[in-house]
């Protein structure tokens, strides 16, 4: 009786980020009447019933907005409990779209910056995914072993020349605190964000950090580890990391070696991005 009232609650939503020529997101306002009415969402509804995402999705934006994907991303998978109902919220981010976005159910709608979004009253649910859209893909850790101010800048040079655009320091490491400031400093330069790893623990006997950016501490996110000795399992199979990641209900790095080093891979997986050996 339990199970079955459980899997009533569950609802399967897909939701789109879109943006316009000006890097703006869109979000849309829930029409008074409705589940957390008069709350900003990111633009979507509920998938039919054995729907695909991606058809979903397409569906779901023909609908609400009036426009035609061309082209979309998985970008987060989360699960939400409410009082009332279990969501699980697939989040694409549309890179290609056609049509000028429109309220076609009535729904006022907004175009706002990224890093704005936190002030939007946006709904519970969908906030784990302001830190996904305000985060990049590719991370790296550093280990505070810098002597000077020159091996930092060329270290971040170095980086930067493979795509990293997010670094990391566990502020557990010796001298990290001092390795923090300057690599703030210079890291902005190349439009690369620091992140502080304030805490770990373990999820089905594999080691996980939690993070957050140092300039939005709001912008949290952890990070799978592969560490030697982290277990004796190896690499989870596809759906069980898949399962991990949706449990989380946070943007989630993966170590690129589990994705084979490739993006696209980690994000049908559900991850935000991979995280690279420095």
């Amino acid at each position: 009786m339990a199970d079955s009232a459980l899997t009533a609650r569950r609802i399967a939503v897909v939701a789109g980020v879109l943006y316009d020529s000006g890097g703006n997101v869109l979000i849309a306002q829930r029409p008074p009447g409705l589940h957390m009415g008069g709350e900003w969402e990111f633009p979507g509804g509920k998938l039919h019933r054995d729907e695909q995402r991606l058809p979903g999705l397409v569906r779901e934006l023909r609908e609400e907005l009036g426009v035609d994907v061309e082209s979309a991303r998985p970008l987060i998978r989360i699960e939400h409990d409410y009082p009332d109902r279990h969501i699980e919220l697939d989040v694409w981010t549309v890179g290609r779209y056609r049509g000028e976005p429109t309220g076609m159910e009535g729904q006022s709608l907004r175009w706002v910056a990224p890093a704005s979004l936190p002030q939007q009253g946006i709904l519970e649910a969908d906030r784990p995914v302001i830190a996904a859209i305000n985060l990049g893909q590719r991370a790296v850790f550093a280990d505070a072993g810098y002597r000077d101010d020159r091996s930092i800048e060329e270290w971040l040079e170095r980086m930067s020349a493979r795509g990293i655009d997010t670094v990391c320091i566990d502020n557990r490491v010796p001298g990290s605190d001092a390795c923090m400031a300057s690599l703030a400093a210079r890291a902005q330069a190349r439009e690369m964000a620091v992140a502080e790893v304030t805490g770990h623990s373990s999820q089905r006997g594999f080691r996980v950090s939690e993070a957050a950016l140092c300039d939005q501490p709001g912008f949290a996110f952890s990070i799978l580890h592969d560490t030697p000795g982290n277990n004796a399992c190896g690499v989870p199979a596809p759906a069980e990391l898949s399962a991990m990641i949706a449990a989380r209900s946070m943007p989630v790095f993966l170590p690129a070696a589990w994705a084979g080093h490739n993006l696209s891979t980690a994000w049908n997986l559900g991850a935000q991005g991979i995280v690279i050996s420095g």
